[in-house]
Parts: C-alpha cells; structure tokens; sequence
C-alpha cells in the first residue's frame, strides 16, 4: 500500500464476526459489559481492532454511514450487528461486525487500481494478487496469538519507562477513534451519512 506496487487503493472490505455466547462459556452472556448498554456494550463498541486498522491504514474518512440491528437472537439490549461505510476522497470501504457468527471468522480484502490484497484469520497468510500475476503469499509462519498480547504489555512497560505520553496509540489517536464511534451510532440512530470531523 505504500509504495504502491498495486497502484491507489478505491475499496475495501473489513469483517469480523463472533457468536458472543461462546466467548465465556462459563458465563451468561448477557451479564457481560459486552451485551449492556449502559456499560458501553455493543458489537460497535467491543469490536474496535477493525475501526483501528482502518485508522490505521488510510486515516480518518470524510463521512460514514451506519447501520445497526438487534434482531433478538441473544435476548441483549444492544446492537448485535453493524455495517459501516466510510468515504474518502478516493475510495470507500466498508466494515461488518457481529456478534452472531457461530464460526469465528475475521478477514480483510483490500482492492487496488492494478490488483487485490486478501488477509484471512484462518489461513494465517496474506495473498497478493497483481493484475495478470499469480497470486503470491506472505506466510506468518508460527503465528502465535498469545504474542500479541505480550508485545503489547512490552511496549506499554516501555513507554512507561521512558515516561513517553506521545505514541500511535496515544490520547489523541483515542480521541478520534472514539469519535468514529460516536459518529457510527448517531448515523444508526439518524438513518443518515455522517460527516466526519478530520483533526
């Protein structure tokens, strides 16, 4: 994406779905900040790794529009489901996340002038697809989730001890994260597109 190797990036496609009785089966689902409003729950809200590659990726969007529905299949009194669709000056994409899919499922597509980039959570690889080429792979061999985890208890301890208060994921970043949020549920409760403030 940043040297281009596929030409300008016009679309793109970022799904993720769960079935939230399964992520504490030990536990009654509907008892979890996750599934209660005025805790702050809402697959909107819970779900918010996909939101941050977007930010990520290509930054804030102009404008949204959003969509949620609670069709009662988890007996909760937040949104069960929710589509997006950001704008940009020169592409649109779109997110999907829910709290309904029995088999985890989490994925990307990304769509260029000359070609594709696909990521898949199951395949643990990333396919490059060039127009007229054939596809080539970038393998994470010996994924291990728990890294995650632990690389980013790594770099909070070491912020800590550099005393360091501005980094990616700092206050200012949170701030605009959270207003795409806000913008997502005030789309959904106004059945309008959203503009979206850029700081």
């Amino acid at each position: 994406i940043q040297n281009k190797e596929l030409g300008n990036v016009f679309g793109a496609r970022f799904e993720f779905g769960s079935y939230l009785p399964f992520w504490h089966p030990w536990e009654d689902h509907r008892t979890g900040y996750a599934a209660i409003a005025s805790l702050g729950g809402g697959v909107i809200n819970t779900i918010t790794h996909e939101l941050d590659l977007v930010l990520y990726l290509f930054g804030s969007p102009s404008s949204l529009h959003c969509m949620a529905s609670n069709f009662g299949k988890l007996n909760i009194d937040v949104e069960e489901l929710a589509e997006a669709v950001f704008k940009y000056d020169d592409k649109l994409l779109s997110l999907h996340v829910d709290y309904l899919q029995k088999d985890y499922d989490r994925n990307i597509k990304i769509w260029c002038d000359e070609g594709s980039i696909t990521w898949n959570w199951h395949e643990n690889r990333l396919a490059i697809k060039k127009h007229q080429q054939p596809v080539a792979y970038i393998n994470f061999d010996n994924f291990d989730v728990n890294n995650l985890y632990l690389d980013e208890m790594k770099a909070f301890i070491e912020l800590a001890q550099l005393k360091q208060i501005k980094h990616p994921l700092d206050f200012d970043y949170a701030v605009i994260n959270t207003n795409i949020l806000f913008n997502m549920h005030q789309s959904v409760k106004s059945g309008h597109c959203i503009e979206c403030n850029k700081n």
